[in-house]
Parts: structure tokens; C-alpha cells; sequence
């Protein structure tokens, strides 16, 4: 599933864009918590691969550019065997097309 998000502040300034590959982690327990299956959100780690592989950062003035990559990933996820599971409570989403559309705030 490919998602794109508007990045804003608490004011609503639009910051940028955020175009990502959703990961699915599996039900796990970790420190003694059990967790579903769930999506995750790309890495923040300095040493992650994820942003630039997964995940690409877009400013505000570069909404084209943000949803050209959108639109070609979901594309190359049409040709892909298995979708990725829906998950209804993280954003909206289209189901045919693995698509989602939402808004970050910081």
C-alpha cells in the first residue's frame, strides 16, 4: 500500500509532503506486550534505509513532484501479486488501489 501525506503545522501551514511504502509488522510480543499485526510508519533512525527507499520527503512548493511519485508507485503496486492488508483505522484508503491520502500535523 503506498500513502502520500500533507505535513502541517498546528497553525494548518502546509510543510511538505510525505510519499511512503507502508510496512506491515507482524503480531508480536515485545517486552513482555503482545502486539497485532500493524502498519508502521518508515524509520527515523540515522543508520535506516527506509527514507529513500521507502519513503520520500517533499516540500511545500513541490506538490507535483510528490504526487508524480504517488501515482508511479501506485502503479507499480497494481502490478504486484498480494496488496497489502487494509487496515480501515489509519487513513482513508482506496481498496482497488492500495492508495491512501491523509494529513500529518506537527
Amino acid at each position: 500500500m503506498i500513502a502520500i501525506y500533507e505535513l502541517r503545522n498546528p497553525g494548518q501551514l502546509l510543510l511538505g509532503y510525505e510519499v511512503i511504502r507502508i510496512r506491515v509488522k507482524p503480531a508480536q510480543e515485545v517486552f513482555g506486550r503482545q502486539y497485532l499485526e500493524r502498519e508502521c510508519y518508515p524509520s527515523s533512525a540515522r543508520d535506516s534505509p527506509d527514507w529513500g527507499t521507502i519513503a520520500w520527503s517533499f516540500g511545500r512548493n513541490q506538490r507535483r513532484e510528490a504526487m508524480a511519485m504517488f501515482n508511479g508507485l501506485v502503479g507499480n503496486e497494481r502490478k504486484r501479486p498480494a496488496p497489502t492488508p487494509y487496515a480501515p483505522h489509519m487513513g482513508q484508503s482506496d481498496r482497488r488501489t492500495g492508495a491512501r491520502i491523509g494529513r500529518r500535523e506537527f
